[in-house]
């Protein structure tokens, strides 16, 4: 039954529910929408960081299998000719090596 001052009062719903089974069932809802958002969250971080750990892996395995494909090609094209701009920078830094 709403109370006299109808449906939601200070927008916490019907006061004579509270310690009812549908109050109870309301808590549950909102405890399992509060844990699937932080799961949600959490699984969304998690990604990222196995995204971050595997482009740094996979960006050093670049540099170890192709190191010797820019030792020849540098040494069969003239200076300059290999020069991509922004797109090979994985070329400048196998020049650290």
């Amino acid at each position: 039954m709403p109370s006299a001052d109808g449906p939601f009062v200070s927008g916490r719903g019907d006061p004579n529910t509270f310690g009812t089974s549908l109050h109870i069932a309301r808590m549950e809802r909102r405890k399992a929408r509060e844990m699937a958002r932080f799961i949600h969250h959490y699984s969304r971080w998690t990604a990222h960081k196995e995204s971050t750990n595997l482009e740094g892996n996979m960006g050093s395995t670049f540099h170890s299998r192709f190191a010797w494909v820019i030792t020849v090609a540098r040494a069969e094209y003239p200076e300059g000719a290999l020069d991509f701009g922004n797109g090979g920078a994985f070329m400048h830094a196998l020049n650290d090596d």
